[in-house]
């Protein structure tokens, strides 16, 4: 069923893949499509395994169930945790990102019918803590945005900040401060939102540097 929020390709994945629903949550844009500003329709969906260091098999069963319904599935790449899909019905393409967190879900997903069918959806502040994730990890400048619009929305970055190592004990804010540093933005506010964040984060991680020195 179409979903104004979401591009016709992605309500089809949903709809297929919600049958079989092997543990996952979705996160990303997808969850948020409801935050104001954030661009629509959307054209990547977030697939979340909480509770698991690795995807294991996952990607091949989600590229076997999405080719069994009709639609050309395609790994783009990826790594133990992380893993892209290219999605494609006719000319019509979106994208999937299949995450595995090893921590569990911070809070209790809500339930919410979305393409015609019921998921389970993280709630903000976990989209934001998976978000500085896949910052740290490989910046986008889809994350980079989204993150924004969480913060403008008045979801709170030191708790962000808090929230990332539970999601991902490998988490380092300071790594994630250079690589923000390193990507190239062209868009004049998002630049400048994103200066202020490594600057702030800088800031946050001075004391703490400080004491690693001290001791």
């Amino acid at each position: 069923m179409p979903d104004a929020a979401l591009s016709p390709v992605a309500c089809r994945v949903l709809a297929v893949l919600a049958e079989p629903q092997p543990g996952w949550v979705l996160s990303g844009r997808a969850a948020l499509r409801s935050l104001p500003g954030l661009p629509s329709p959307i054209n990547q969906l977030d697939l979340a395994w909480p509770g698991m260091a690795r995807l294991r098999s996952l990607p091949r069963l989600i590229r076997r169930t999405l080719i069994g319904a009709g639609l050309e599935a395609v790994r783009l790449g990826g790594t133990p945790q992380r893993v892209w899909i290219g999605v494609r019905e006719g000319k019509r393409g979106c994208l999937l990102r299949l995450s595995a967190h090893p921590g569990p879900l911070l809070e209790p997903p809500r339930r919410e019918m979305l393409a015609g069918v019921c998921l389970a959806m993280e709630t903000a502040r976990e989209v934001l803590a998976a978000t500085l994730c896949f910052l740290e990890e490989k910046p986008e400048v889809q994350d980079l945005e989204s993150v924004r619009l969480l913060l403008a929305s008045g979801i709170s970055l030191e708790l962000g900040f808090l929230d990332a190592p539970l999601r991902n004990p490998n988490f380092c804010v300071l790594d994630l401060s250079r690589k923000l540093a390193e990507l190239p933005i062209e868009d004049a506010e998002l630049k400048s939102f994103k200066q202020k964040l490594v600057a702030s984060i800088l800031v946050r991680s001075v004391p703490d540097s400080c004491a690693s020195s001290a001791s």
